[in-house]
């Protein structure tokens, strides 16, 4: 018996994972998930998630059954910490057991919610490698988790600083701030195991900077040993009269963000349904022996409307990655955040981007809702002060 599995040692669940199985005989293969217990920090036997029986030789597609063993990651924690561990079951080890009743064969696989693109997992699946070996475990390039390009240059704005996603390189690395000259040691947190994400929080990062040496940097070169792999830039934000913002899941599984400067429009459908049932029926009137038209109260749908202008290639990516993301949160309709359903419908894209695109976004919110109220808020029903609750009630 011959049995491999491509690829080996970790893998996207939104690419293939093929086990390939060669046999005279029958062959029976089964995969086990385990969850990482953070209390313990080790890897801890869940359940068996498939079974499968094959004769002869054959490939088997496991992507959807290690679909299965990952969840959707929750946002980002507000933490103050540079460095914190993102678990959250976006991420699970398999192991992978095959026996044709003479011999066995077992390998684990850790697998990510997410993927890359189809080009290149074919592309380095050839060329003898993967995603996770030439960008993520890879210390001499930028390996945090986004999708803001492939370049080695990281461009955000300061309104759009979510925490960047990464897996912790062997000896970790550190971040220079040419500003102030001084640098910060990034390490893996006690306890935690190599292989689990990580969260880089750059709104801390800045203000240990500007505690500490009275500096509020934008550039930081991210160094493993002495060499620089990476570079973050953090841009000026436009300034705009209401701040926006849409949080989504990208292609890697890891949360990225847009800012929506551009004015934003509501449209609302309260047809209730796509049907031609408008939720109307006749009630019966015994004074005048009649029939009156009543309704039931119709579900509200209700769609964002915007425009999003892209002035990079790496801009062009990240709003196409969001426009087929499975999780977009939109920030500013309301008090807190809302799932919607993103599209642009006539968006053409240039190959070759000489001059900013302006692009008509619109947003459908997820949920219907029959009924129509003002944002329920604490602060908002009860009777402000003068100051913020910092001062003593002298003050207010």
């Amino acid at each position: 018996m011959n049995v491999s599995l491509y690829p080996a040692g970790h893998a996207f669940t939104r690419n293939p994972i093929l086990l390939t199985i060669q046999s005279p005989g029958t062959t029976q293969y089964h995969v086990d998930a385990s969850q990482y217990d953070t209390n313990r920090h080790q890897w801890i036997p869940d359940r068996r998630i498939f079974s499968g029986v094959g004769e002869g030789n054959y490939t088997v597609n496991l992507a959807e059954v290690a679909e299965a063993a990952v969840s959707e990651p929750a946002a980002p924690p507000e933490a103050t910490d540079i460095i914190t561990p993102a678990f959250d079951s976006q991420t699970a080890l398999i192991n992978i057991t095959v026996t044709d009743g003479d011999s066995s064969w077992t390998q684990s696989l850790q697998v990510w919610r997410g993927g890359t693109a189809r080009r290149n997992y074919i592309r380095l699946k050839n060329a003898g490698t993967d995603i996770f070996q030439t960008r993520f475990f890879n210390p001499l390039n930028n390996f945090f988790l986004s999708a803001r390009g492939e370049e080695w240059i990281l461009t955000l704005r300061e309104t759009e600083l979510l925490p960047l996603t990464f897996i912790m390189p062997d000896g970790g690395f550190q971040i220079f701030e040419r500003l102030s000259g001084h640098t910060y040691t990034c390490s893996q947190p006690e306890g935690w195991q190599a292989s689990v994400p990580l969260y880089l929080n750059i709104q801390a990062l800045r203000r240990h900077f500007f505690d500490n040496y009275h500096v509020l940097p934008s550039i930081f070169h991210v160094r493993v040993g002495q060499r620089t792999v990476c570079r973050i830039v953090i841009e000026r934000a436009k300034p705009a009269a209401l701040q926006r913002r849409v949080r989504f899941l990208n292609s890697y599984g890891a949360w990225d963000a847009i800012q929506i400067t551009a004015p934003v429009f509501a449209a609302y459908d309260s047809t209730g349904t796509d049907t031609d049932d408008d939720g109307s029926y006749q009630q019966y009137n015994p004074d005048d022996d009649s029939f009156s038209t009543r309704r039931t109260r119709p579900a509200r749908r209700t769609v964002l409307t915007t425009q999003i202008t892209v002035a990079r290639h790496a801009d062009q990516l990240l709003l196409a990655d969001m426009l087929q993301s499975d999780s977009v949160w939109f920030q500013g309709f309301t008090a807190g955040e809302v799932r919607v359903i993103p599209a642009a419908d006539e968006w053409q894209r240039a190959l070759r981007l000489t001059t900013p695109e302006t692009v008509q976004v619109s947003f459908t919110l997820a949920d219907d809702d029959s009924l129509t109220t003002a944002d329920s808020t604490t602060q908002g029903a009860a009777r402000p002060g003068i100051f913020t609750p910092q001062f003593s009630d002298v003050f207010n």
